[in-house]
């Protein structure tokens, strides 16, 4: 699994319609508020050259891609933290993913329902940015208050745990997502432990026209995305769900011709990828070839324990072939033979495009 993204906005702003063109699926994309009441939930395989050219090489029999799981939420709504618009039941489910893409219309259309009276980009961003923090500090309010009998008492440990639910309120009532904020990482670490939202990788996306943009809109809420340190995606969602029927070079070329140089999976997974910190290793073990992901600045041990974990538990070494090593060799045998094996141990730290071996001991 590479990471489990899910799809927030407001209602009618795409999120269904952007679900179907990542995952060719044919949800209802309704033009009503709550159309989306319990999640959809897609998985595709991450697209990776690198991967077809070793398969090209090694020809095994088995293939298996990184994948991308995609939770399309239903809309948030200014008092969903609240309860407002079933918003608990939605934030519930923002809880279990590992990023958030948050969706925000920016096309025309009056045709399409909008829950607020214009089109106004940055608005809506601030109002589910808000529902997050909201939720947060409902939270972290809850634990202050269970905390303070034990902090009377002299309890060290609940004094520290105290001490830090009061900077992430701080930092909340600042209105800043403590992924984002200068909180130290045992504070971060601790706002994972306890679901927090804003702890979140999140990113934009931006579902714009295929036919003409508002320029100055689009300018305002880029200046927006970033002043909060976010990355944002433009996406023309209507148009790409619209491809779904065609074959892949079929869509990449009306993509291109439509002004677009890469689809909405490419744009996505590579953003994803790049908040969660993401790099790709490959394995080539019997009759398998895999790619992995793993977290930046893993060691070798780690992403033994990720394979299975007897080979974390009797590791003995790794061997090591880079991917353009592996490629400029034709292979595992005749790296070997020009000295492009890297012999490693437990503390190695893996290298995007790295081609794994575990010897271990049973």
């Amino acid at each position: 699994m590479g990471f489990k993204c899910g799809i927030v906005g407001l209602p009618n702003v795409g999120k269904s319609t952007l679900f179907n063109a990542l995952t060719k699926s044919n949800v209802p994309a309704e033009n009503y508020p709550f159309c989306t009441v319990e999640p959809n939930i897609g998985v595709v395989s991450v697209p990776d050259e690198r991967l077809k050219n070793i398969v090209k090489l090694v020809k095994p029999e088995k293939v298996t891609y990184n994948t991308l799981e995609f939770v399309d939420i239903a809309g948030l709504v200014k008092g969903a933290s609240n309860g407002e618009g079933l918003g608990n039941k939605f934030l519930s489910h923002i809880r279990e993913v590992d990023a958030i893409c948050h969706l925000v219309r920016g096309f025309e259309d009056e045709k399409i329902v909008n829950v607020n009276p214009d089109l106004n980009p940055v608005r809506d961003a601030e109002i589910v940015n808000t529902e997050l923090i909201l939720s947060d500090l409902e939270i972290v309010s809850r634990r202050l208050e269970k905390l303070r009998g034990a902090v009377k008492s002299g309890s060290k440990d609940a004094s520290y745990e105290y001490g830090m639910l009061i900077e992430i309120e701080r930092c909340l009532n600042e209105g800043v997502f403590i992924a984002n904020s200068k909180l130290k990482s045992e504070v971060k670490q601790y706002a994972r432990q306890i679901s927090l939202l804003t702890i979140k990788p999140l990113f934009y996306v931006l579902n714009i026209s295929d036919r003409g943009q508002n320029t100055s809109m689009i300018s305002s809420f880029e200046n927006f995305v970033s002043k909060s340190n976010a990355r944002l995606v433009k996406i023309a969602c209507k148009f790409e769900a619209d491809l779904i029927e065609f074959e892949e070079k079929e869509r990449e070329q009306m993509l291109k011709e439509a002004g677009f140089a890469e689809g909405a999976l490419y744009k996505i997974i590579k953003t994803g990828y790049e908040v969660l910190n993401l790099l790709t290793f490959y394995t080539i073990v019997g009759s398998e070839t895999r790619a992995w992901s793993i977290k930046a600045g893993g060691k070798i041990i780690d992403a033994a324990a990720k394979i299975h974990t007897d080979m974390a538990k009797g590791f003995v070494k790794g061997e090591v072939i880079h991917y353009y090593d592996f490629m400029d060799c034709k292979g595992e045998e005749g790296a070997a033979k020009k000295g492009r094996v890297l012999i490693v141990g437990r503390d190695y730290v893996i290298q995007d495009g790295d081609i794994i071996k575990i010897r271990f001991n049973m």
